[in-house]
């Protein structure tokens, strides 16, 4: 389980000052469902955040900002590590995964040095999907992790990678 600062130590500057975005993006149900392609199972590696107290921290802060933004809460607080793609029997899209290419996934993560990642908070900001706290992994536990998972097979593309934990996003 990654170690995570708590809210409660993050630098007043930054827990009062969100930078917002210029434009979100509602939830297009079309859109949706073309990505997804009749596909249901989307894996992505995460960290769990399973402390109690940062947990409600989490859901207070959520809750907040969903009554004054009025952004949808999110329910299972954690970090995304890594964005495999969609569980598949056989490789059809760029944005598939395999059984097997996971199993490899996770051998590539195992021959890694147990190493915690240690995570702090670096501030509170948004995008046109949501809102995110940003964090920075001191030990570089998360980039080791992220390399050995892309050594196996690449991520789903993305704008960039950035660890954060959503607290809500736009509907």
């Amino acid at each position: 389980c990654p170690t995570v600062r708590s809210l409660k130590n993050m630098p007043n500057n930054q827990t009062n000052c969100v930078n917002m975005p210029c434009q979100t993006v509602l939830a297009d149900m079309e859109s949706f469902n073309t990505w997804h392609k009749g596909r249901t199972r989307y894996c992505v590696w995460m960290y769990r955040l399973d402390e109690e107290d940062m947990r409600q921290s989490l859901a207070h802060l959520a809750a907040t900002i969903n009554t004054t933004l009025g952004t949808a809460p999110i329910h299972n607080f954690h970090v995304t590590v890594f964005a495999s793609g969609f569980l598949s029997s056989a490789t059809r899209y760029n944005d598939d995964i395999t059984p097997a290419t996971i199993g490899r996934q996770i051998n590539a993560i195992k021959a890694l040095p147990h190493t915690r990642p240690r995570l702090v908070m670096t501030g509170l900001e948004a995008n046109a999907y949501g809102i995110f706290i940003t964090l920075e992994d001191q030990s570089a536990t998360t980039d080791q992790i992220r390399h050995a998972l892309a050594s196996v097979q690449g991520e789903v593309p993305r704008d960039s990678f950035m660890p954060h934990i959503t607290l809500g996003s736009y509907v």
